[in-house]
This record gives C-alpha cells, structure tokens and sequence, in this order.
C-alpha cells in the first residue's frame, strides 16, 4: 500500500508482504520509511503497487516504470469517495 495505511489486501491475497514498511503509516516523521517506499519503486523491488486516493490528490506511478491495471472507487462514510488503483511493473 502506497500512501495510505494497510487495506487487508495482502490478507486477501494470501500474500505476507517482504519489506519492513509495506504500507504508509500516519506518521510524516518517519524518514527512513518514506526513503523505503522511494528506493523500492525506483528499484522496482515490488511486482504490483496499490494507491488509494481521493479526487484531490492522485500518484502517478508511471515515473517509476509501473503501469495501471485497474481502479475502483468505493465510498467511504457519507461524503469521502476514495479511488484503489493497483499498478503492475513493467
């Protein structure tokens, strides 16, 4: 998970992640965590990344040489509308 905290989506998957900071946690003091996430991407260390994201704020992992497989939207309480969009590497 890019940018947002654990979704249960590696539970669904059956898959338990490798990497120390497998998702963003609520804390932008924690350097050493948005580094991983940075030098993961630009080593292309993960076979698929997953972005939550909401109509003001959209990543674009192409930069990193990882393309779009699908999106869905879901609403989240009454108002907040968020986007999972799940790329691949190349």
């Amino acid at each position: 998970n890019y940018s947002f905290l654990d979704g249960g989506f590696y539970l669904f998957a059956n898959y338990l992640p490798q990497n120390k900071y497998f998702c963003t946690l609520n804390n932008k003091n924690l350097t050493e965590m948005h580094q991983e996430h940075e030098e993961m991407l630009l080593n292309k260390e993960v076979d698929f990344v997953i972005i939550r994201t909401d109509k003001l704020k959209e990543l674009d992992l192409t930069k990193y040489d990882y393309h779009e497989v699908d999106r869905v939207s879901q609403r989240f309480h009454l108002a907040t509308v968020f986007t999972y969009i799940l790329y691949q590497k190349n």
